[in-house]
């Protein structure tokens, strides 16, 4: 009686560690975040049941094992008024990043003042006359996929610079110089 208790024991023990394992081989599929911003992130599964919700610290690099290859998650962080993001680096890499700006048209040169047209976010077309130099509209949020600045020299000298900035990085830039000279800058978000 004494070794059937034993016995008994052990299988339990064995048949739960071959579940046990069962389980564990569902998550066959490595999925790497690199987090460049400058908090600490939680990462969440957005559907329930692939991964578990885990936290990644400010320049650290984390692997996962998920169910699955196509992952859904949602990111959350602390209060900032930076816009919190990731890029698809491959099919199981993911770099979460920072930044202030969605889109920034920047103006400036040496003319006096510009007549100004750009494309705004919701795909309207905004115009302004007679803006000093230098000059920048920011946007938070931008639905629209084209972006474009003009700036028309109102003298009959100096120059323009415009520069598009997309998640704060120089996308397109155009220079002018002269009378009455149109600088413009345009493209399709990256």
């Amino acid at each position: 009686m004494k070794y059937l208790s034993v016995i008994s024991i052990l299988l339990v023990i064995i048949l739960y560690s071959c579940s046990d394992n069962s389980t564990n081989s569902d998550y066959k599929y490595n999925i790497t975040f690199i987090n460049e911003t400058s908090y600490t992130l939680t990462i969440s599964d957005a559907i329930g049941g692939d991964f578990e919700t885990f936290s990644i610290a400010s320049g650290q690099t984390k692997s996962i094992k998920s169910k699955n290859q196509n992952i859904f998650f949602n990111i959350s962080h602390p209060k900032t008024d930076k816009i919190i993001s990731y890029e698809t680096i491959s099919s199981n890499k993911f770099r979460l990043f920072e930044y202030n700006y969605t889109v920034q048209y920047k103006i400036f040169g040496t003319a006096h003042s510009v007549n100004v047209t750009l494309n705004n976010p919701s795909g309207g077309t905004e115009q302004y006359s007679n803006i000093s130099l230098p000059k920048t509209y920011s946007y938070k949020h931008f639905e629209d996929n084209f972006l474009y600045i003009s700036a028309q020299n109102n003298g009959e000298s100096g120059s323009i610079t415009v520069q598009i900035y997309y998640q704060d990085k120089l996308f397109k830039s155009s220079s002018a110089s002269g009378a009455y000279v149109i600088a413009t800058a345009s493209g399709s978000k990256p």
